[in-house]
């Protein structure tokens, strides 16, 4: 799971939003294991995880190399989607998603769908504000939309997995 938090804390904004509206499409049966994980971390119980808390779990795992504040901080920054300050349970099952196999074609599909909220089969640098918000970088997006200014699915999929479209489907 920590190569996931390393992973999504170091991904695009697109990536980062993609996950997270898949996060909010997940069946709530499929993630027992994930709110255990969760609820484990949020040791004081608010729905939240703090820098604190994080860096409490990740020292309390025995590994062979032991991460520095910074670099908890750093991976802490990057899951923070919202900048809220906290980790949310959304932007804790994005963060996650890859690593529990929760990835899968259906739920691309669905979050491209609701993505291309035009319905045009692409998603295009208006529905990109339109989900980013004050995220929404227009060097960031011409850089991932080339000169169309549009991404198809397999564009999409590229996106999400740091690969060629004609890769196999896998994390």
């Amino acid at each position: 799971m920590l190569k996931s938090f390393t992973e999504f804390s170091e991904s695009p904004a697109l990536k980062k939003k993609i996950l997270m509206t898949m996060a909010y499409t997940m069946d709530k049966s499929e993630l027992k294991e994930l709110r255990s994980i969760f609820s484990s971390i949020d040791s004081n119980n608010e729905g939240t995880i703090t820098l604190s808390e994080l860096q409490t779990a990740l020292r309390s795992q025995r590994t062979e190399s032991a991460l520095s504040d910074e670099q908890i901080e750093r991976i802490f920054t990057g899951v923070d989607y919202d900048g809220s300050g906290q980790i949310h349970y959304m932007e804790f099952l994005a963060a996650a998603a890859e690593s529990q196999g929760l990835i899968t074609h259906e739920r691309l599909l669905e979050a491209f769908d609701r993505m291309d909220s035009d319905d045009s089969g692409f998603i295009s640098k208006d529905n990109l504000k339109d989900l980013l918000g004050t995220d929404y970088d227009e060097e960031l997006a011409d850089e991932m939309m080339g000169t169309e200014g549009r991404i198809d699915y397999e564009a999409f999929l590229e996106v999400v997995f740091n690969r060629k479209a004609d890769s196999p489907l896998s994390p």
